[in-house]
């Protein structure tokens, strides 16, 4: 059978750890971005309702389930969102993410594995994902400045207000 990455013309990046060589996918490739926004949104809707349940009041919990119903058809959870980089930037996030860029060539994979690997072998992991995944995982300059944020539809700057580009 052909290699995975040959058949998609994909590129990946080998991990090797404890004796495993594990390979990682770029998020770009498989779905693997829209699984991590659905996780994300799941996440958000399920605190939702706990919180909601745990109110006492009826209007304050159609409030929450507002709020997230909100924040969900913003778009807050997509790529470039400041939920989805706060949640990726955290070692739960970036396990789970690096969960489903194991899974195309380790489907036997598991979310305990992912972390695992995450927790003992970070740096490794994020020099996978940096050069799989360069805009959403950049490299820190060296002089200690903080990274611009990737641009979002919301972000990109355009013309100057009243310029030709702007009517």
């Amino acid at each position: 059978m052909a290699d995975l990455a040959a058949l998609t013309n994909t590129r990946t990046h080998p991990i090797t750890h404890d004796g495993q060589t594990w390979t990682l996918v770029p998020g770009t490739r498989f779905g693997i971005l829209g699984s991590f926004e659905s996780w994300q949104e799941s996440r958000r809707w399920e605190a939702a309702h706990r919180a909601a349940a745990a109110t006492p009041s009826a209007e304050a919990a159609a409030r929450i389930l507002n709020d997230c119903a909100r924040e969900v058809a913003n778009l807050e959870y997509s790529f470039g969102g400041e939920a989805s980089t706060r949640i990726l930037n955290t070692p739960e996030g970036l396990a789970y993410f690096v969960w489903l860029s194991l899974r195309p060539h380790h489907r036997e994979v598991t979310l305990d594995d992912a972390r695992l690997l995450v927790y003992e072998a970070p740096e490794a992991v994020l020099v996978a994902m940096r050069a799989l995944n360069p805009r959403l995982f950049p490299t820190p300059p060296v002089n200690g400045e903080p990274v611009p944020k990737a641009p979002t539809p919301t972000s990109t700057p355009g013309p100057p207000a009243g310029s030709a580009g702007n009517s």
